[in-house]
């Protein structure tokens, strides 16, 4: 059991939810970092996939990413448990709105990539991942994008929050905004790229799209049509 005086300790409670934010948005960059890699090759977008499942997917880095979430996420709940005002200026609620929108728009993706790769041992592709969002089913595909861009707006804004008090701040604060700025500015176009040589190959290599779309079908449950499908599977 938690011990109830930790949450009378504002300065605990600050560095634990500063840590878990911290460990969640290196999730993030190694994340989108993945994604940029498509403007090496596909086949970087792959060697950086591994790269990143090596971490992350491992028994310690899925420990440590999802307690950080629900660190940061149980002490977020409280933080607004215990305003006493909910007067802030627009920057505060921003980051507030943006951090709360980020789990509805996180289930899916959860449920239909990282429970069913780890659960049924299915190794994760680029290109059959970016084919399914991007080509059988595209609003999965901008889902995922705004998610992304969302948890990394809201971590951003957490880091400048906490930096700004420094005196110095002012010094590297133009370093990270264009660091902020170019990280997914870069993943995008990686991407667009990936999406562009994955949907290339298919056009060379038909039998291998139907392979994948016979795949995607026969393992799939069926979606709400009116949800932005545009077939009624899952992904795999």
């Amino acid at each position: 059991m938690i011990d109830s005086n930790i949450f009378r300790d504002q300065m605990t409670i600050r560095r634990l939810r500063l840590a878990a934010g911290l460990t969640m948005l290196s999730y993030l960059t190694l994340h989108l970092s993945m994604h940029a890699l498509g403007n090496v090759s596909f086949e970087a977008m792959q060697w950086g996939t591994r790269m990143h499942d090596f971490v992350w997917h491992s028994v310690p880095g899925t420990i440590v990413l999802y307690g950080a979430f629900a660190i940061h996420l149980t002490l977020a709940f409280y933080a607004l448990y215990a305003r006493r005002s909910f007067r802030m200026g627009a920057g505060e609620l921003v980051r507030l709105v943006l951090g709360f929108s980020i789990l509805p728009l996180l289930l899916h993706h959860f449920a239909a990539g990282r429970y069913v790769s780890s659960t049924f041992d299915v190794a994760r592709r680029y290109d059959v991942v970016l084919t399914v969002y991007f080509s059988f089913v595209p609003f999965w595909g901008w889902r995922q994008i705004t998610v992304l861009l969302v948890a990394w707006t809201h971590g951003c804004l957490g880091v400048h929050y906490w930096l700004r008090a420094r005196s110095d701040y002012h010094k590297f604060a133009p370093v990270l905004l264009t660091s902020a700025t170019l990280l997914p500015v870069l993943a995008l176009l990686g991407i667009w790229q990936g999406t562009h040589q994955v949907l290339a190959q298919w056009q060379l290599h038909p039998e291998w799209l139907q392979m994948t779309e016979a795949r995607f079908i026969k393992r799939a449950p069926p979606i709400d049509m009116a949800a932005g499908g545009k077939c009624s599977t899952s992904s795999p």
